[in-house]
């Protein structure tokens, strides 16, 4: 809240998820949503995305709405908000700069330097963000590594878990597409090397080969669905181990603190 004007900070978040290629981007938004959420603010979703997206968004208000290429559109809605949030590998460049140039703050959201991004605060969380060379220039903050990782509510007051010395249960979770369609191929993996194991398998809307999951349930396999923040937390604490993709969720698990191996 903005209590010396007496109103509530704008933020819009534009960004992309989808089948194709995955819901990390929307995750990493929910985050920052949620934050100002808690803050008092009002934030606006812009989504490029599918009907499998809208899944994923509940409780955000939002917009499926192409704005890569409705752009003209979206630029005459950036005089009603205080603050921009990008996250997205599809942006061009001057889609950024005229963000900047008509919103006081610009916040973007960033994983291997994809672009020379103009004036705005540049967020890369990732475990390798403080080793690339982001240009130091003048009107540019940056906030780089683990530290500043945006993480979704359910994980903020996240206790100690303890850690078994017995492995008796492991998760397995790709994220809510999982375009390399691994969730099988470790589940199958698992199930004939160490059968004594109980399997948590998390599988999302944008999953291809979803009934194959399916078809392999049984009494040590048991398979989640499109869980919401508050589950997927919850079933992180229940078990010893996770296999990964190298995604969002690895910053989630280590919150948990769940062991972990990433595919």
């Amino acid at each position: 809240m903005d209590y010396r004007r007496g109103r509530r900070r704008r933020v819009l978040f534009l960004t992309e998820g989808y089948r194709q290629i995955g819901f990390g981007h929307i995750t990493r938004c929910t985050s920052i949503y949620q934050a100002v959420g808690i803050l008092g603010g009002e934030a606006l979703m812009l989504v490029r995305g599918d009907y499998n997206t809208r899944c994923i968004l509940k409780g955000i208000k939002y917009e499926l709405c192409d704005w890569h290429n409705r752009w003209g559109e979206v630029k005459n809605r950036l005089k009603d908000f205080d603050t921009v949030v990008i996250d997205s590998y599809l942006a061009d460049w001057e889609i950024y700069q005229e963000a900047s140039d008509n919103v006081k703050v610009c916040l973007y959201i960033d994983d291997f330097k994809r672009l020379e991004y103009p004036k705005g605060i540049i967020l890369n969380g990732g475990i390798h963000g403080e080793m690339l060379d982001y240009p130091k220039e003048e009107g540019r903050i940056y906030l780089l590594g683990p530290k500043f990782i945006p993480l979704r509510e359910a994980f903020w007051g996240v206790g100690l878990k303890r850690i078994n010395k017995e492995l008796k249960r492991a998760l397995i979770t790709f994220g809510g597409a999982d375009s390399r369609n691994m969730t099988l191929e470790v589940l199958r993996l698992l199930r004939k090397e160490h059968p004594e194991l109980e399997l948590f398998v998390v599988v999302g809307k944008g999953f291809k080969n979803k009934e194959e999951v399916y078809k392999l349930k049984d009494e040590k396999i048991r398979v989640f669905e499109s869980l919401s923040g508050e589950e997927m937390r919850d079933l992180m604490t229940m078990v010893d181990l996770a296999v990964s993709a190298g995604g969002q969720t690895t910053y989630e698990l280590a919150r948990v603190g769940v062991p972990s191996v990433l595919v």
